[in-house]
């Protein structure tokens, strides 16, 4: 009867924890198939171990609280993969007949972290608990090493891996060297070891097993640093989808899949190279058809090919064909989305094969749009490239093209960064953009630099997202002028004459891309204007937890979180409803080519009637009405089996 009461306990508090919007059945359903694990283990007194993976987020910069939203944009690649490779261990038989794992899964950028609760529902049968803290970034860092520690001072084993504390070691090696030393403790890892948290650094495929079998045996390491073994992905199969886990995201129907690893450019700013390497791994044709098939019978059909540049992966032309075979076979059009240079357009048939084989959008990394900007970062590939007709061979076969810059090189100033937006807007044409700020990583070629010289940056870690504000000084700048102009280059090309610009000419060109695009148009809008975050980052709708705030802010009162909530929360309210308005201008002006028809009468007897006017300003009741009927044909739209 006891053992009922604490399985009962399990399942609620499992529910207060995780409980989002239309998840409710397949919940319960996952409560159900954990209790049962746990209820067997108890049977056939098998040893239980509780697996916790978490994605951490970050604090937010201006007030401190976490970083969290209602619904984010898709689920987290690393902690699919980690999850994936625990179950392999399990099914082969690896961890011993005598285990029984049982699952938590948190994405902390959609669901709350507990740690005290988390470590109540791990106790509640004898058991022991690892608490893996996965993907960690380097703006990630801090709030995951306030979540390990949290678990520590519960007696609870945490390890964290991930790009930052994989940077680190790559690029400063526990060798005796000084710098290396106080390199190691000024980014944070040392304080970790010394409280008893074990660091991971490198690929966890064919390293896992070593960490598990420790941790059983109550021999668990510091440090474990595969940096130097990166694995065979030949045969590694493509990862699992995460349990309960897709309907706390907007794009239920988008997989992320790491087709490869490494890189072989040498750009100083890019920690790829140092802690995947120069040496390109590609994963198996026969294990990316299989999971192809998998993942559509899942109900996924759109992909995101998560390697850094897919124009590299040695297996690109087999990889296309055997997509292009799979819907000869009768299998539908999966679409997908790559990350590449910008020198692919030249190799022969890679824009062709790509868009036959469901290529719908591309993410180019131009960078640096200046020559003397990309020598300083060894981006030399970029200067043989004609952007304009890059975009233009993509564009060609109906793909959308986004191009990802950086702005704080040694030869940027506000002056040069407001003409870089203003090129990009007017020659290269490209439907969408990314900004960032150069950010010295760890792991990086200009980290390294900048430690070993002795140049000032930032030792806030957290503060180191690439959008919210620079972490190093700059001689043409200040930070505050250099903040504002990317802020500022944001709100130039994602202003609504841009928008407009931008859909005009996808509506004339190619009108079965035209929700496509505007539905990403929107987010992007959203992300920067609303949430004031990079899209990448973003999720919808900002939620607060009061507890979870970081030391250096105080702890706000009931009353008085309650009242900056709603402050907060309105705010949000006021920018989506501006946000409609803008959308609906975009469309209004856009709607003539638009494949659900043209423009209503009404709304042309409106344009004689008001010439020479703004027709969405000059009369906000009939912007309301067409946000209803751009909100009809949107539901439409979302409706049909098609990417974000």
């Amino acid at each position: 009867m006891r053992l009922t009461l604490w399985l009962l306990v399990v399942s609620l508090k499992l529910v207060f924890l995780t409980i989002r919007g239309p998840a409710v059945i397949e919940l319960f359903r996952e409560i159900a198939r954990q209790t049962s694990i746990v209820w067997s283990a108890i049977v056939q007194r098998k040893q239980i171990i509780n697996i916790v993976l978490i994605k951490p987020s970050k604090y937010d910069d201006r007030n401190g609280f976490v970083v969290q939203d209602r619904k984010g944009v898709m689920y987290n690649n690393t902690m699919a993969t980690l999850y994936s490779l625990v179950v392999d261990l399990l099914e082969d038989g690896h961890l011993g007949e005598n285990v029984r794992v049982v699952f938590r899964i948190c994405d902390e950028c959609v669901r709350k972290v507990k740690p005290k609760k988390i470590s109540h529902l791990c106790r509640l049968v004898p058991s022991r608990t690892l608490v893996m803290l996965v993907g960690v970034q380097t703006s990630q860092f801090p709030r995951a090493s306030d979540i390990a520690l949290e678990f520590k001072k519960c007696g609870i084993q945490s390890i964290i891996g991930g790009f930052h504390v994989s940077g680190v070691f790559a690029t400063f090696p526990q060798n005796g060297d000084p710098v290396h030393q106080r390199a190691f403790e000024a980014m944070g890892l040392q304080q970790l070891i010394d409280n008893g948290v074990t660091l991971f650094a490198g690929e966890a495929e064919g390293h896992l097993l070593a960490v598990f079998q420790d941790f059983l045996a109550g021999e668990i390491q510091s440090v474990y640093n595969y940096l130097d073994d990166p694995p065979d992905l030949t045969n590694e199969p493509l990862p699992r989808l995460l349990p309960n886990s897709r309907q706390a995201y907007m794009n239920l129907g988008i997989g992320a899949i790491e087709t490869c690893r490494a890189c072989p450019r040498p750009c100083t700013f890019c920690t790829v190279r140092k802690v995947q390497g120069k040496k390109l791994r590609p994963r198996g044709i026969k294990v990316f058809v299989e999971g192809l098939i998998r993942y559509w019978k899942d109900g996924v059909w759109t992909y995101f090919f998560t390697q850094d540049n897919a124009a590299r992966d040695p297996l690109w032309r087999e990889r296309c064909q055997a997509m292009i075979e799979l819907q000869s076979a009768g299998w539908p059009r999966n679409d997908f989305i790559i990350q590449t240079d910008v020198p692919s357009y030249e190799i022969p048939g890679f824009v062709d094969l790509m868009a036959d084989a469901g290529l719908v959008e591309v993410s180019i990394g131009v960078e640096a749009l200046r020559a003397e900007n990309a020598k300083e970062v060894n981006k030399l590939h970029n200067l043989r490239a004609n952007l304009r007709k890059m975009v233009q061979a993509y564009r060609r076969r109906g793909i959308a093209v986004h191009l990802n810059f950086i702005f704080g090189f040694l030869h940027d100033t506000p002056l040069t960064i407001a003409e870089d937006v203003q090129t990009i807007i007017t020659e290269l044409e490209p439907d969408l953009v990314y900004f960032s700020i150069k950010t010295p990583l760890p792991g990086s070629e200009d980290h390294y630099r900048m430690f070993v010289e002795g140049e000032w940056m930032d030792s806030d870690l957290n503060a180191y997202d690439l959008y919210a504000t620079p972490v190093s000084r700059h001689p043409n700048m200040s930070r505050k002028e250099w903040q504002e102009a990317v802020h500022q280059a944001w709100r130039v090309f994602f202003s609504t004459e841009n928008c407009i610009r931008i859909m005009r000419r996808v509506a004339s060109d190619r009108t079965d891309v035209y929700w496509r695009i505007f539905r990403k148009m929107g987010w992007f809008k959203y992300a920067t204007d609303v949430a004031e975050d990079h899209p990448m980052l973003a999720g919808f709708f900002r939620v607060r937890d009061r507890k979870s705030r970081r030391r250096t802010f105080p702890r706000m009162g009931r009353l008085e979180f309650w009242l900056y909530n709603l402050r907060e929360n309105w705010r949000t309210v006021r920018g989506i409803a501006k946000l409609g308005l803008d959308l609906t201008e975009v469309w209004l002006n856009t709607r003539e080519n638009d494949p659900f028809g043209k423009r209503p009468p009404w709304y042309i007897k409106y344009l004689i009637t008001k010439q020479g006017e703004g027709p969405i300003k000059a009369n906000w009741l009939l912007t309301a009405h067409c946000t209803r009927l751009i909100f009809t044909n949107w539901v439409h739209v979302l409706n049909r089996p098609v990417d974000f």
